[in-house]
């Protein structure tokens, strides 16, 4: 679980988080964007974990998004 459980993690907790994930055997990854860069627009923010899905997918693991709402 990448940012659980609203995705408040830096960035940088994040690609930890997804690389211990995979060092541990990890083939799905299901990841929680920060919801307050997600309400706000800040798109270019949210896209910073893009290296953290081309790291998955390079080990064949897949990346699921969550969005917490309700």
């Amino acid at each position: 679980m990448i940012g659980f459980p609203h995705g408040g993690n830096a960035t940088a907790i994040k690609v930890a988080e997804a690389e211990q994930a995979l060092a541990d055997g990890g083939i799905e990854l299901t990841w929680w964007p920060t919801w307050a860069k997600v309400l706000s627009g800040d798109w270019k923010y949210v896209a910073k974990i893009l290296s953290v899905v081309q790291r998955a997918h390079q080990t064949g693991a897949e990346v699921k998004v969550i969005f917490e709402n309700c």
